[in-house]
């Protein structure tokens, strides 16, 4: 414990227990509070995006790392984890209105000498989560995720595990598909932890010249030590060879400090990664979905900054789904 006098002889104390750290004001008010060395906690406060809470505790969060609490008013009406043992994390949540995303480690926490140390259960123990969803979900992965009423589920699973779960009606792709003329969801993700949003004009339609040719382009770039996330959900048709094809762009006299990752997933797992260092002008690239014919599927395209963000003016062009129609 320790205490801080003001100038007016205003006293403050600053204790640490039990993973927190708190920063007690005049009349037993807390004025900070920071977390770390567990994966759940009890408090009234919360945490900007976090997707792992019910009304009274936080779960999910990463032993390893520390959180700022906020004294922000947690909203119970959005789609989340309630519920969610000791020993695993919330390692990456996404949440839209297309659809939700949710990705789960063990990772337990014991009390060696004053400090946390990691301790791992065996892989084969199943767990329970329990979630609320205002919506019910129109496909759900996996698919045994019951239903417990009054927007409740649950599910148990082994881990690590990822839950996807589809809410709207996807977009139809008919003939050769554009996925620049098509809806979809912008948003930025900082450690795992996803939000609506954009920055410098990430997310917008526009044109780009680089090297001479100039094409229609979506915006992607990256906020720093963050990711650009452009979500598609999309009906994909029966057909043989299907494939998303698609161009990358970077300005001419690109200046970027560490250079950035482009990046396709579908249905939450990675299919395509290139990383490009002020490397401007086009190069064209393509990923399979055949295995995908006749399903729903969620394409996100994803511009990564690594670090820094300096002139990660980073665009998507050319965007088609093409197919050859099964006889």
């Amino acid at each position: 414990m320790f205490q801080y006098v003001g100038n007016a002889g205003e006293v403050a104390t600053l204790r640490g227990t039990d993973g927190r750290v708190v920063l007690m004001l005049l009349e037993d008010t807390a004025g900070y509070e920071r977390i770390s060395g567990v994966t759940r906690i009890d408090t009234h406060r919360s945490l900007r995006d976090w997707r792992a809470y019910n009304e009274t505790t936080l779960f999910g969060l990463n032993p390893e790392k520390s959180y700022l609490l906020s004294d922000a008013p947690r909203d119970f009406s959005q789609a989340r984890i309630s519920d969610l043992p000791e020993g695993v994390s919330l390692t990456a949540s996404r949440v839209t209105e297309n659809a939700a995303l949710f990705r789960l480690e063990r990772r337990g926490v014991s009390a060696v000498r004053g400090e946390p140390k990691i301790v791992y259960e065996p892989v084969d123990k199943l767990v329970k989560v329990g979630f609320f969803l205002p919506n019910e979900p129109i496909k759900r992965f996996p698919n045994t995720l019951k239903h417990q009423g009054e927007g409740q589920y649950s599910l148990e699973t082994e881990l690590p595990a990822q839950v996807l779960l589809f809410f709207q009606p996807p977009q139809q792709v008919n003939g050769t598909y554009s996925l620049r003329d098509a809806a979809f969801v912008a948003g930025l993700q900082f450690d795992g932890v996803f939000r609506l949003g954009s920055v410098w004009s990430s997310g917008e339609r526009m044109t780009l010249t680089a090297n001479g040719v100039t094409k229609d382009t979506i915006s992607a770039h990256p906020p720093p030590n963050g990711q650009t996330v452009l979500q598609f959900l999309l009906s994909l048709p029966e057909a043989e060879e299907l494939t998303f094809n698609f161009s990358m762009g970077l300005p001419d006299k690109s200046c970027s400090l560490d250079g950035l990752f482009f990046k396709v997933f579908i249905n939450g797992t990675q299919r395509f990664e290139r990383f490009a260092f002020n490397t401007p002008g086009w190069v064209d690239a393509h990923v399979p979905l055949s295995e995908f014919a006749g399903e729903t599927v969620l394409l996100e395209l994803v511009t990564d900054s690594v670090e820094s963000a300096t002139c990660d003016w980073a665009h998507w062009a050319d965007l088609l789904i093409g197919f050859n129609a099964k006889h």
